[in-house]
């Protein structure tokens, strides 16, 4: 991974448009406003996804009070969330796996993080196997206004 930069953004803006991002990550005016907000906080980690140099994607995590008041009960104060995208369909498991746990070392390594979380659509079965392969575990089912019922997966920080 890598720092988001300003010229990333028509990519990203590209990306957006993926028939495969709403059961990744959610509607495009969600992922948009998620971006949008993220941004006006305090250092989210936002970044690009690269394969051999080349982008495939792009990460962010921020603190999970970006979701607001309402929440699920099993997150704590502290959490950040993490999503990710990874555009090509070939090895996207994997390759979004990767993603995560580089995601996740940097938020835990750098940030007052007391764990990490994501929501993950429950019809998306390898979303929650990408999530599992980098050390999430499902705490709950919740329903999520752009996304519908989903996963909420959580990685604790380890003591």
């Amino acid at each position: 991974i890598r720092p988001l930069k300003a010229a990333d953004r028509f990519l990203v803006r590209r990306w957006l448009d993926d028939p495969a991002l709403p059961s990744w990550w959610g509607t495009k005016s969600s992922v948009e406003a998620t971006i949008t907000y993220a941004q006006e906080m305090t250092s989210p980690l936002m970044c690009m996804i690269e394969r051999d140099g080349t982008p495939i994607g792009f990460g962010l995590g921020a603190d999970s009070a970006i979701w607001g008041e309402d929440f699920p009960r099993s997150i704590e104060a502290g959490s950040w969330t993490v999503n990710v995208f990874v555009s090509q369909s070939g090895g996207r498991v994997a390759e979004t796996a990767d993603a995560l746990l580089q995601i996740v070392e940097e938020i835990l390594a750098t940030k007052l993080a007391v764990s990490c979380c994501s929501l993950v659509s429950i019809k998306n079965e390898a979303a929650a196997r990408a999530f599992e392969k980098a050390g999430f575990k499902w705490s709950e089912i919740w329903h999520d206004p752009y996304i519908g019922p989903c996963w909420v997966m959580h990685l604790p920080r380890l003591q």
